[in-house]
């Protein structure tokens, strides 16, 4: 009897690129008197912007206008990142004062900490269905959280090195974290235990996303940004990249299969997902009374439209973003 031997699988097949239009500055709010290192939108309503900065201050921004609504004031270092939620009036912030805090946006103040890592926080999340957040720290750990009580969950420990970004998800597996270490580690959320390690990069990681279209894992960090599928981890391939562009800093992917990544010499890359194939990359103009070296860009994020694309940039503006086919003539500039 003949036995059917199969030849082994190849690379996946990627979709045909899809014909998509590029995207333009339109807009920079100024207000923030250090680096921007962090930014996020409001998961309900689209209505405002958050952003935290090295001069410790976190502002929130009419989404429309532009136009500064509130400071918070509370953390003594950098805020490193911040995570909106969408079943709560709450805001997290993670800085480099070790503190990750619970803001209640009813009242605008902090109504709860987080205590345990032992250096600074770099990443926060808030998961998507229940009530947990999930943090990281230069310590080599993550914390999962319950916000009712800031009772740790568990700890993750990923390594000796950093971990600079994590990443949630509502289906399994629903933790994600990456570290300068280069992997990327996949965990179990009831037991706490690492599932799947993934080595493809060669140097450290910075971001992780879970698509909200689709179930893979994308990565960005100093060789490329990468996409897997899940929930095994399995490579699929490399986002089409400019040959001078350094490290990628930060991405985000909006429910359109749009990928945005930033890096620390200040360009901005759009690309289509599924395929890889870049759209487009913009190096807008650092802030007049910057230095040309002021041009990196730390945090990314679309709003919950995903039609405008938010950076937060080391020339301490906060740039806007749009696709050609929507821009009005000309972009404008926020004085905050």
């Amino acid at each position: 009897m003949d036995v059917l031997i199969r030849p082994p699988r190849g690379p996946p097949r990627l979709p045909e690129p899809r014909q998509l239009p590029e995207w333009r500055l339109t807009k920079v709010l100024t207000g923030h008197k250090g680096w921007v290192t962090s930014v996020c939108t409001d998961p309900c309503d689209n209505i405002w912007l958050a952003s935290g900065s090295a001069d410790r201050l976190i502002k929130l921004w009419d989404v429309a206008e532009g136009r500064l609504l509130l400071t918070l004031t509370g953390h003594v270092g950098t805020v490193k990142s911040l995570a909106a939620s969408a079943r709560h009036p709450y805001l997290f912030s993670a800085g480099d004062d070790k503190q990750v805090k619970q803001w209640d946006l009813t009242v605008n103040q902090a109504t709860r900490s987080f205590h345990g890592h032992l250096h600074g926080c770099t990443s926060v999340k808030v998961h998507p269905a229940l009530d947990l957040i999930l943090s990281a720290s230069r310590d080599g750990t993550a914390k999962l959280w319950d916000m009712r009580t800031a009772r740790c969950i568990h700890t993750l420990a990923h390594g000796s090195d950093a971990v600079h970004s994590v990443a949630v998800n509502d289906a399994d597996p629903q933790i994600a974290t990456a570290s300068a270490d280069c992997r990327i580690k996949l965990w179990d959320i009831r037991s706490g235990t690492c599932t799947v390690t993934m080595t493809h990069h060669k140097k450290g990681v910075r971001a992780l996303c879970f698509p909200r279209h689709e179930h893979t894992i994308g990565s960005a960090g100093g060789d490329s940004v990468k996409r897997y599928s899940l929930p095994t981890g399995r490579y699929l391939h490399d986002m089409e990249r400019i040959d001078s562009i350094s490290f990628y800093n930060t991405l985000d992917i909006n429910a359109e299969g749009i990928a945005v990544g930033g890096t620390d010499d200040g360009c901005l890359s759009f690309w289509d997902w599924p395929s890889g194939k870049l759209i487009n990359s913009v190096r807008a103009p650092v802030q007049p009374g910057s230095l040309e070296c002021e041009a990196g860009i730390l945090d990314v994020c679309f709003d919950q439209t995903g039609l405008r694309v938010f950076t937060g940039e080391v020339d301490k503006t906060i740039k806007v973003y749009k696709e050609v086919d929507l821009l009005d003539d000309g972009a404008s500039h926020a004085e905050l």
